[in-house]
């Protein structure tokens, strides 16, 4: 009997110093869980933070187009306005030109009539 109990208590030791091995084991594969967990917690957070920083500049993208939108509106508003009295001012020039251009050319023919009338008047006189 007694050979029989010291059997059962070996066995019961090998079957403990098994289970502390294996909760040895599983303690660490816990621990190394653990830390992955907070590894990927850590990861996600740096991703979150990513993701905020990412939205931010695509507002602050967003505001600057909006603004050049806004910039370019303006400036080709200014730009009609422009063109409009470049266009005016082009044909002041051309209708003061075109105006002096023919009265000069009207002085000129009646300065050359007048002349050539002159020059007939003077001719009979000559002869």
């Amino acid at each position: 009997l007694g050979a029989g109990i010291q059997g059962r208590v070996d066995e019961l030791d090998r079957t403990l110093r098994d289970g502390e091995s294996a909760g040895a084991d599983r303690a660490a594969a816990v621990a190394t869980a653990q830390r992955e967990l907070e590894e990927a917690e850590e990861a996600e957070k740096r991703a979150r933070d990513a993701v905020a920083a990412a939205k931010a500049e695509q507002k602050d993208a967003m505001d600057a187009a909006g603004a050049a939108d806004a910039e370019l509106a303006n400036r080709t508003a200014e730009k009609a306005t422009a063109s409009s009295a470049k266009e005016e001012r082009a044909m002041a020039v051309d209708n003061f030109t075109n105006y002096n251009l023919a009265a000069f050319r009207m002085l000129r023919d009646g300065q050359a009539e007048e002349d050539a009338d002159a020059k007939k008047e003077a001719a009979p006189a000559d002869a």
